[in-house]
């Protein structure tokens, strides 16, 4: 029922985590495996149901009776979000945590019946596109190692079979008669109908999900080859000049494939590719404060010819500190920071401290040139956006006086700290992700 020869080989002699909620198919998932070496279980305990802990109590059972290793991960979702969607993130979030090195694999029980559910809702509830028509990949990266389903051409009517004959138990979640949840309606409610009128009609849908796939993967690569030619430096930031090379279609599918492979985030929606595209392709002093939030993590901005990808959090470095002789590279989410202390360094050699947010009051100004002038004016003069402002390291001596200004490829710094006497001193460098 499943192809043991390419799990091996996806797996090559790592770990392989099995995802065990107590249900029918991943109980026979588990029981197909389970004699294969390195195998695992995961639980995770969501905590919704009063039978939550029942469920967890009969996996660990099941993993003795197997005699597998079993892993129970307990979490609590607030009663405020979206449980479907909140439930299903911290799972793959926890399964990540596992998947620590290239061979190790974890096997999810999706099947047939599965993957159809999801195309028809993709198309009815979201209306995708070919990526969602092509419903779920058997294969995909996870983490640092692999996700793989070996059931996704089988049929629940097989599973069942299978279970039945190896007489074998499992849990029934209650919530999975709920019709009040998309899936469980398409489930209940839709597919018998289709199955009625059209025996073939699961079997079809997934040849049209393969379809959809192949598609998907040829503008994939295409979109890969395209996106290259738009990328700068370590790929936050795009040109738009480049962009504009290609056809509004292909623009959409640059930055899809962008936002999902470098941030690692869902494709956006069409509202939001929409906005985004008229970041792209309509230039005026709106698009230069516009802003579309892709996740809440991730802000896609637009300054002058380059479209920007910006953390949604701001990083206050207070306790940072320069002391004299320093030498070190300090990494945030966003950037990257390198002291170095050397001869004939621009910087006087003293101690310091760094900022992302300028201090209240007068503190604001820096003395260059004779004269006193405003942070906000340096960073307007150096094409800064002012949303990009809080990106920016400030350095700030003991006596908390703007001293430098450590903007990419430049630093900028007060007279007073110069270093003018070829003594030792300090380069400064930041560079953004």
């Amino acid at each position: 029922m499943i192809d043991v020869q390419k799990l091996l080989e996806l797996s090559s002699g790592g770990k392989i985590y099995v995802a065990l909620s107590g249900g029918e198919d991943s109980i026979s998932l588990l029981h197909l495996v389970h004699s294969l070496p390195n195998v695992q279980a995961i639980h995770v305990n969501h905590n919704i149901s009063p039978n939550s802990k029942m469920w967890e109590d009969f996996c660990i059972e099941f993993c003795k009776k197997l005699q597998i290793p079993i892993n129970i991960e307990n979490v609590k979702l607030s009663s405020y979000c979206n449980l479907e969607e909140t439930a299903r993130n911290l799972r793959y979030e926890i399964f990540e945590l596992y998947l620590k090195r290239e061979n190790d694999i974890l096997l999810m029980a999706h099947h047939l019946d599965d993957l159809t559910e999801t195309v028809l809702l993709n198309l009815f509830s979201r209306g995708s596109g070919v990526t969602g028509l092509a419903g779920i990949p058997e294969v995909r990266k996870l983490g640092n190692g692999t996700l793989y389903r070996p059931l996704l051409s089988v049929s629940g009517q097989e599973i069942h079979t299978y279970t039945t004959k190896n007489n074998l138990s499992w849990i029934e979640d209650e919530s999975n008669l709920n019709t009040i949840f998309d899936r469980n309606f398409i489930r209940h409610e839709i597919m018998p109908m289709l199955k009625n009128r059209w025996q073939s009609a699961v079997t079809n849908i997934a040849k049209s999900a393969l379809l959809c796939r192949q598609a998907s993967e040829k503008i994939s690569e295409q979109s890969y080859i395209d996106l290259l030619d738009c990328l700068i430096g370590e790929g936050k930031i795009l040109n738009i000049n480049s962009l504009k090379k290609h056809s509004s279609f292909q623009q959409a599918n640059i930055l899809r494939f962008w936002i999902k492979t470098l941030f690692n985030l869902n494709y956006p929606s069409k509202d939001k590719m929409d906005n985004i595209l008229e970041l792209i392709n309509f230039d005026s002093e709106k698009n230069t404060k516009m802003l579309v939030y892709i996740s809440n993590k991730l802000v896609i901005r637009r300054h002058k010819h380059f479209i920007f990808a910006v953390d949604t959090f701001k990083y206050d470095a207070d306790n940072l500190k320069i002391y004299p002789l320093n030498k070190f590279t300090t990494s945030f989410n966003f950037g990257r920071l390198s002291v170095k202390s050397e001869m004939k360094g621009s910087l006087v050699n003293a101690e310091y401290h760094v900022k992302f947010r300028p201090t209240i009051g007068n503190k604001n100004y820096i003395f260059i040139n004779g004269k006193y002038i405003k942070l906000k004016k340096i960073l307007q003069e150096e094409g800064i956006p002012y949303w990009l402002k809080d990106y920016i390291p400030l350095i700030y001596s003991i006596g908390n006086e703007l001293v430098a200004i450590a903007i990419p490829d430049k630093m900028i710094i007060s007279d007073n700290h110069k270093n003018q006497k070829n003594e030792l001193g300090y380069e400064i460098k930041w560079e953004f992700n």
